[in-house]
């Protein structure tokens, strides 16, 4: 009982690392605002991986493993909205911050966008240079932050019970 109460606890901190990136993709989702930002740069990290056994050099079972991360350099220009004044009386739009801001993004989106589109982000008002795409955000999958520390404390709980019991 006591290993299944040591697996319990140790769960319940992985499980804790979940519950916080779901709490950040939750505000995003329910706080950020969805703007159109500028790509003005596109990019692809390659890394290899040895993978098989190295001590048979000689097998042609060893060999490695590729994988690609996708990325856009993006301007993000935020601007006020304000209504027409003396000085503006066109209505424009005065701008008010820009962001520059690389962001991850799957294959399809980058083989679909060039330099120069534009791309549909969200960001947090507060902190407007934590970006990300919003096909990206959507995609995502989640929990719900409440029920997650509900199972975490029901997880902790639990194992400890577990490791104390005689």
């Amino acid at each position: 009982m006591k290993i299944i109460g040591a697996f319990l606890i140790i769960i319940s901190l992985f499980f804790s690392s979940l519950i916080y990136q779901s709490y950040k993709i939750e505000k995003f989702k329910k706080v950020g605002v969805i703007s159109k930002a500028r790509i003005y740069k596109k990019y692809k990290i390659e890394k290899t991986k040895k993978w098989g056994n190295p001590a048979i050099k000689q097998s042609g079972r060893y060999s490695y493993i590729k994988k690609s991360d996708y990325y856009f350099d993006i301007a993000l220009f935020i601007y006020e909205k304000k209504e027409g004044t003396k000085d503006n009386f066109l209505k424009l739009p005065k701008l008010k911050e820009s962001v520059f801001a690389s962001i991850p993004v799957d294959k399809s989106t980058y083989d679909s966008l060039n330099i120069g589109n534009e791309i549909e982000v969200v960001y947090l008002k507060t902190q407007p240079e934590n970006v990300i795409s919003k096909k990206m955000l959507e995609s995502l999958i989640y929990i719900n932050p409440l029920i997650g520390i509900l199972i975490l404390i029901f997880l902790f709980i639990s194992g400890t019970f577990l490791l104390i019991k005689k």
